[in-house]
């Protein structure tokens, strides 16, 4: 289906993020942080005063991001900072601190079947034929494009990444 995706995967302070946005770049291809976009959805989930165990609440972010998704994906062509155009249609501030709790709530909602499926369809919505590459966790990969072309797994030894998040 979409040959032209590269999937950057691995825990969190590896470096997937700045590897990816560099490819991308030197690619001209569209860079979609998956990380952005859950995190976005268990801040507005905390933000509507709801529980992100409440699957519901989670799924009804998920549905509005998607909606977003669907309007922004034809008119953004390569953008790099797409994620974050999706963060401010969803009425946030990207690069804003996340405030407390977000981590965990964010954890949380990706529990949730449905919501992972509505997520999955979101971030599907922002491809583009001229190359995409998305970063994230296996979730890139294992649901979203399983068949992308090249699948990077980065790995960091534990004091590189403590370092690493916290910059």
């Amino acid at each position: 289906m979409k040959n032209n995706v590269i999937a950057i995967v691995g825990p969190s302070g590896t470096g997937k993020s700045t590897i990816g946005y560099i490819v991308a770049a030197r690619l001209g291809y569209r860079y979609i942080d998956v990380g952005k976009i859950w995190r976005i959805i268990g801040a507005k989930v905390l933000q509507n005063g709801q529980r992100p165990d409440d699957e519901q609440a989670c799924l009804d972010v998920a549905e509005a991001m998607l909606d977003a998704a669907q309007r922004l994906s034809p008119v953004a062509s390569s953008d790099a900072f797409l994620a974050d155009r999706l963060v401010e249609m969803m009425g946030a501030t990207p690069g804003q601190p996340l405030q407390r709790g977000v981590a965990q709530a964010t954890s949380r909602s990706t529990a949730h079947l449905s919501v992972r499926r509505i997520v999955a369809q979101a971030v599907r919505a922002l491809y583009w034929e001229g190359g995409t590459v998305v970063v994230g966790r296996q979730f890139c990969y294992q649901e979203v494009f399983p068949d992308a072309f090249l699948r990077v797994l980065l790995y960091a030894e534990g004091q590189m990444r403590a370092a690493a998040n916290t910059d």
